[in-house]
């Protein structure tokens, strides 16, 4: 029993270095990008007008914004690189288009939440202890227990042709307590810094941040993954 729990630690342990080695690269290009962005608002008064007139439409539509925003630049935009790369099947484009478009819409009205909530509990000057705070809860409470599981499984049953039915025999003890868990450890090295930096943004702005970092990632990763099926 003792070898059988070293070995699958090893596995874990290797898996997570794996792929933090795979997103180390790709992360720092993330991170600059958010740094970057944040750094104009602060520092560079047209950046700085411009973000106030997207944090005006964000306070005056609220979710409603959220929802568009975040479907725009975490769905639809992703989606039309993947369609352009030709890594959607023809037979399944408007399905997952519509896929992308309305988790996505939830998500950015349910990261919305979670940033007010945060901001109830921790306040909403940008101090170092607050975001430290915030993103703590963030990436070690909110991610783990609900944003990377939901995540997973809603992409896991696209993947399995939109039939709860096969999703039902993909969702196994093995991917709450080794499949994710290893993402989550490899991707910290990723999110931590990008969501320290969404978090030194005032509310309003947070969101449109997310969208960014979001739609980086996602552009990203689907870059280098097409990159190596081609090199395959």
């Amino acid at each position: 029993m003792t070898n059988t729990n070293d070995r699958k630690k090893q596995s874990f342990l290797h898996a997570a270095a794996k792929g933090m080695r795979a997103h180390i690269v790709p992360g720092l290009v993330l991170q600059a990008v958010a740094l970057s962005i944040a750094l104009a608002y602060y520092f560079n008064s047209f950046a700085k007008n411009l973000f106030e007139n997207i944090a005006v439409l964000k306070t005056e539509y609220g979710f409603l914004f959220s929802a568009i925003s975040t479907a725009l630049f975490g769905g639809l935009i992703p989606f039309l690189y993947l369609l352009a790369t030709k890594q959607i099947p023809k037979k399944s484009t408007h399905k997952e288009l519509l896929f992308y478009l309305l988790l996505w819409a939830w998500k950015g009205m349910e990261v919305d939440s979670f940033y007010r909530l945060q901001g109830i509990i921790f306040g909403y000057d940008p101090s170092v202890a607050v975001i430290v705070q915030k993103t703590f809860i963030d990436q070690f409470v909110y991610s783990p227990l609900w944003a990377a599981p939901s995540l997973t499984i809603a992409f896991l049953w696209k993947d399995c042709n939109f039939s709860f039915a096969t999703l039902k025999e993909k969702i196994t003890k093995d991917l709450f307590t080794f499949k994710i868990p290893s993402v989550i450890f490899s991707t910290w090295v990723v999110w931590i810094p990008a969501v320290a930096i969404i978090y030194c943004l005032p509310m309003a702005l947070q969101v449109p941040m997310f969208n960014l970092v979001i739609c980086f990632w996602v552009l990203i990763l689907n870059f280098i993954s097409g990159h190596n099926n081609q090199a395959a």
